[in-house]
């Protein structure tokens, strides 16, 4: 397991990084459980060639694109056979691949051919969840099966309060609540707290899904 972080760097690539004009040819094997704070967490191609054939990428994370691999800026990359598996993008884009651009000219054009490769159980917090095709990108897919691939938050952004459960309400209202059914709404009853009494506490009941408060003294 191999990691890239900003500090010393681009903090791109985790496990291989490709400058212009390099080649990279990788037969069989595993690129796995890597990790950068920016883009290309198995592999990050800039301007370069990949030729990755029954090779698995998988347990990979790039958070800000391309959780297994990131072919860009008139990179070549042909991928035959293997699995891009169970990589996560953080929030960007293209959980298992991102292929694209900076800019639209000939010379950044980028080329992906795909053939007979499983992409699945990759994780994204924007686009793609297995596949990003950005702009000035040529792709070429053939008997590929993409499969339980997710658009969603990533875990480790995820907020979750062990007070309210996920309820919407804050924790001093959820105080002796009780589920009914379906989360109830966020209504709680007008009335005001007057001198000496404690907090209304809420309990949803079944009244048209709203909540009725009841005081507690102190």
């Amino acid at each position: 397991e191999n990691a890239a972080t900003a500090g010393g760097g681009l903090g791109q690539g985790g496990g291989i990084a490709l400058g212009e004009g390099s080649t990279l040819i990788m037969r069989g094997g595993r690129v796995h459980g890597n990790t950068t704070t920016a883009v290309g967490g198995g592999i990050l191609s800039g301007g370069s060639s990949v030729t990755l054939e029954d090779v698995v990428v998988s347990g990979n994370t790039g958070p800000n694109g391309g959780g297994g691999i990131v072919l860009w800026d008139g990179s070549t990359g042909t991928i035959t056979g293997g699995a891009l598996r169970d990589n996560l993008a953080g929030l960007s884009a293209g959980g298992g691949i991102a292929a694209g651009a900076n800019t639209t000219s000939p010379a950044t054009r980028t080329t992906l051919l795909m053939r007979n490769v499983l992409v699945e159980d990759n994780r994204v917090g924007n686009q793609g969840g297995g596949i990003q095709l950005t702009r000035n990108v040529t792709a070429t897919i053939e008997r590929v099966v993409i499969r339980n691939n997710q658009i969603a938050a990533a875990p480790e952004q995820k907020k979750w309060n062990p007070l309210t459960r996920g309820h919407p309400l804050q924790p001093h209202q959820i105080l002796r609540m009780r589920r009914l059914g379906k989360p109830a709404r966020r209504t709680a009853h007008p009335q005001r707290r007057r001198r000496g009494q404690g907090p209304i506490l809420l309990q949803p009941r079944r009244r048209g899904a709203e909540l009725h408060g009841r005081r507690v003294c102190r």
